[in-house]
């Protein structure tokens, strides 16, 4: 089955991923060393989000996608030219989900949420360590499922077939963002940290604000 093929069918795919320098980085927003002008903000339960933005927190961010090809892996995936649109870098402590089934683009009667059609998602979840630690629930294929009642939409997580997606430090979630999925909580007292890339078609930036023209610009300059 060709790569495109694949990912069509399931929605998502675990890659190895190469994270160069960004470790260090991440490790020290872990741990609120952070640079002058930056900050942690609340943005759910539980969790922090780097503010005000993280495309501007260090270059490694960037460098990282050029040395791990992505611009090629997402094109081998989607069949689309797709650009940067927004990073992001979430800290959570919490025994509990800070989101449960959901997806990021979905209709509900008819209100629709979320870019369409849906853009695509690269998490990079570093532990510091070898092992792997699970950290999202996916229902396979339900991209291609969708009820336009967002009620009745989350129960098919139940009727659908679900995996758990467990990482290492070596390793990075691609996923479709009308995919059902849930974040698996934390270990209690064992905080953890992810960088959340938001990839879409350029003709979808219309409309949005200037950051993400400059992230567009910056990751287009930059691979």
């Amino acid at each position: 089955m060709k790569p495109y093929e694949n990912f069509y069918k399931t929605g998502f795919e675990l890659f190895q991923f190469n994270p160069c320098g960004l470790n260090d980085v991440l490790k020290d927003v872990l741990e609120n060393k952070l640079k002058q002008g930056f900050n942690l903000v609340k943005k759910y339960s539980n969790t922090l989000d780097l503010r005000p933005n993280a495309i501007e927190y260090s270059e490694e961010f960037l460098k990282v996608l050029k040395i791990n090809n992505i611009k090629n892996k997402l094109r081998n995936c989607t069949l689309r030219d797709l650009t940067l649109f927004h990073i992001q870098v979430r800290l959570a402590e919490s025994n509990i989900s800070y989101m449960d089934w959901h997806r990021d683009t979905y209709y509900d009667l008819d209100k629709k949420i979320g870019m369409t059609p849906p853009g695509y998602k690269i998490i990079y979840y570093p532990k510091f360590e070898e092992e792997k630690q699970s950290r999202l629930k996916i229902a396979v294929g339900s991209h291609r499922t969708m009820i336009d009642i967002q009620s009745e939409d989350v129960k098919l997580s139940a009727r659908l077939s679900t995996e758990i997606v467990s990482t290492n430090n070596k390793q990075a979630l691609l996923f479709d963002t009308s995919l059902l999925h849930a974040v698996i909580p934390d270990i209690p007292e064992n905080p953890s940290i992810r960088v959340i890339y938001s990839f879409i078609a350029k003709e979808q930036l219309i409309g949005t604000d200037e950051l993400h023209f400059r992230t567009s610009k910056m990751y287009d300059e930059m691979v």
